[in-house]
């Protein structure tokens, strides 16, 4: 019984076994069918119209895996959207090993963009196969190509090296110089014997890719032959010379120190350079040769000195103030304003050098460098006794822009010198607004040279505060002096009209003269102020017109009259009032019709104002101004105007007769 139980239960577990498999081959027919029908679908649809069904096949080949879509994926290197051949790209990354052969092929395609894709595949593959066909596409017309390949070689790394050493030998310059290029990016010192033989290559472009390998690497024993680099005939060579020099760092230093003597100067600079790249371990040495007999280094080191920036040398490149070189005081003082607050003390103190040269390089440097700790001594400067000095201490002061040197700035306009005078004027003007009521104050005094001086600095300020004082000064009797006041209201423009024209009314003749002649420069700036971008330039420009009522800006008025913005529409309708020229009666009466209230409200006044100007020239001496009256009277058809117009049609001239009937 037990015997019959067990043998039934054995049975029934082979059906059930069986069943298993039979259902587990199914299943895997169906998915691999299911497979085979996307492959296929997907392949179909690397050829859709549609760049995104397109783009989408391609991610989806790349998700199966599949060595039968290499083939259809390598064709789809070619297509036109960007991003198609990308996805591309990815899907045979993806499916890896098996597609690199078809890639390699793919590198010789007459297709660009086939070839740039198939290089940068195979760099992501990195597969070993694809060095030395990669080393040939270096070879490619194209750059695109040519660069694609040598990134696809960097990438591959280490096994590339000895390929790409003997690619340094490649009877094309491209290669050569995209292989050094490569070599430097790999960064592997096997290739820093080759690359230092590339650089006395014979095309320019493999000795500079050459000079820029060995930098990345930074190998001491690229240093000399870097060195010699400085004097190539090539300056893309000498500065990537330069470069790597200062990359390699401290080994560099002495080479580079020596290298500061060279006879050309693109050597010496480029030594320099490298130095100041190279930072703190060059600072002793490069404050050392400060001290050489040869201009030319020391010049150099003061340069480098200023790039590295180290306090150290401060000291140093201050003494440096009185080398016999000027080439070598100028270098030292742009490195003492780079090193900047850490140079300040002892730039202070310098200036009671006995050497005026030491003291002008000093003052010179801490105006740069901008620190208020020095106002003081630069005021004291003011007075130095080398007049170039007391120049430039003043420029100084103009570019610290403190408000405790503006007393000792304007006394220095009554200096005998006019260098020191004009760098005096030139530091005020800068300080701006708070040097306004010394200036003003400087207006009434005796000193000829101060007032001019005072006047061109406000006029330059261009501070409203200035206006009533220089008005004044149109009395004066010193005609220069009363011609800078002019020129000077000129220059601050908008804010001087209107006392320039209540000196139109002065007793004075010579105010009158002068207030007119200002009043005549400033229409110009005026009318182009019209266009300006703010709103509220345009609208004071349109102002001060009207009360200059100058009809040289009847024109430009009546143009602003169209403005988009009705503030600026609203004064333009309001100056045409003023100036009351009857060229502006059409463009006002369109007016009226404005959107915004006030334009048509400064458009009606302005219409009363040239209504009321033009029936008192009815009552004119000349005929012809009575004439054209009368007409312009008609075009604005104003009740108030048609009695005046019937008394105009008894004058005794036809024209005015004919003008009032029509």
């Amino acid at each position: 019984m037990r015997y019959y139980r067990a043998k039934s239960l054995s049975n029934i577990f082979k059906v059930v076994v069986l069943t298993l498999l039979i259902l587990f081959s199914c299943c895997s027919c169906f998915s691999q069918g299911k497979n085979v029908g996307k492959l296929d679908k997907s392949i179909q649809e690397l050829n859709d119209q549609d760049p995104k069904i397109r783009k989408n096949a391609a991610e989806t080949l790349g998700s199966i895996k599949t060595a039968r879509a290499i083939e259809a994926l390598v064709a789809a290197l070619k297509d036109k959207g960007l991003f198609v051949r990308r996805s591309a790209a990815d899907a045979l990354v993806i499916i890896g090993t098996p597609a690199v052969e078809p890639l390699i092929a793919a590198l010789k395609d007459k297709d660009l963009f086939a070839r740039s894709g198939a290089a940068a595949a195979l760099g992501r593959i990195k597969d070993y196969r694809a060095i030395e066909p990669l080393i040939a596409t270096l070879k490619d017309e194209k750059y695109g190509v040519r660069s694609g390949a040598a990134g696809a070689l960097v990438s591959i790394g280490t096994p590339a090296i000895e390929p790409l050493v003997a690619a340094l030998k490649d009877e094309k310059y491209s290669v050569r110089s995209e292989s050094a290029d490569a070599l430097g990016t790999i960064k592997d010192t096997r290739a820093v014997e080759p690359l230092i033989a590339a650089l006395e290559d014979e095309h320019s472009s493999v000795r500079s890719g050459a000079a820029g390998a060995l930098g990345k690497i930074k190998d001491a024993r690229a240093v000399g032959p870097l060195v010699d680099a400085l004097e190539d005939e090539d300056p893309s060579v000498r500065i990537g010379a330069a470069d790597a020099l200062g990359s390699i760092g401290t080994p560099a230093v002495e080479p580079l120190i020596v290298a500061l003597k060279d006879k050309d100067p693109s050597v010496r600079s480029g030594a320099a350079d490298a130095l100041g790249s190279i930072g703190t371990p060059a600072v002793e040495p490069l404050i050392a040769a400060l001290e050489d007999e040869d201009p030319s280094v020391r010049s150099g080191a003061a340069g480098s000195l200023g790039k590295i920036k180290d306090a150290r040398a401060v000291e140093f490149l201050i003494a440096a103030l009185k080398d016999k070189d000027s080439s070598v005081r100028s270098e030292a003082a742009a490195a003492l304003v780079s090193i900047g607050t850490p140079a300040v003390e002892l730039l202070v103190a310098a200036l009671k050098d006995k050497d005026s040269s030491v003291r002008s390089g000093s003052v010179g440097a801490l105006g740069k460098i901008k620190d208020a700790r020095a106002v003081d001594s630069l005021i004291a400067a003011l007075k130095d006794e080398d007049p170039s000095v007391r120049s430039v201490a003043a420029d100084a002061l103009g570019k610290i822009k403190d408000a405790r040197a503006v007393g000792p700035l304007v006394a220095a306009l009554k200096d005998k010198d006019p260098s020191f005078r004009s760098g005096a004027k030139g530091a005020l003007v800068s300080i701006g607004a708070p040097a306004i009521e010394s200036l003003v104050d400087a207006l009434k005094g005796k000193d000829p040279f101060a007032r001019r001086h005072a006047a061109d600095a406000l006029g330059k300020i261009k501070d409203a505060r200035a206006v009533g004082p220089l008005v004044a000064a149109l009395k004066d009797k010193d005609s220069s002096f009363r011609i800078g006041a002019a020129d000077a209201l000129v220059s601050i423009g908008i804010p001087a009209v209107e006392l320039l024209v209540a000196a139109l009314k002065d007793k004075d003749l010579s105010v009158r003269s002068e207030a007119a002649a200002a009043l005549g420069k400033i229409v110009g700036p005026l009318i182009a102020a019209l266009k300006d971008k703010e709103s509220s330039i345009r609208s004071g420009a349109a102002d001060a017109l009207g009360k200059m009522k100058d009809a040289r800006a009847v024109e430009p008025l009546i143009a602003a009259l169209k403005d988009e913005d009705s503030s600026v529409r609203s004064g333009a309708a309001d100056a045409l009032g003023k100036i009351k020229n009857a060229r502006a009666i059409e463009a006002l009466v369109a007016a009226l019709k404005d959107k915004d209230s006030s334009v048509q409200r400064e458009a009606t006044d302005a219409l009363r104002k040239i209504v009321e100007s033009l029936v008192t020239a009815l009552k004119d001496k000349d005929s012809s101004v009575r004439s054209e009256a009368a007409a312009a009277l008609g075009k604005i058809k104003d009740a108030s105007a048609v009695d005046p117009l019937v008394i105009a049609l008894k004058d005794k001239d036809s024209s005015v007769r004919i003008g009032a009937a029509d």
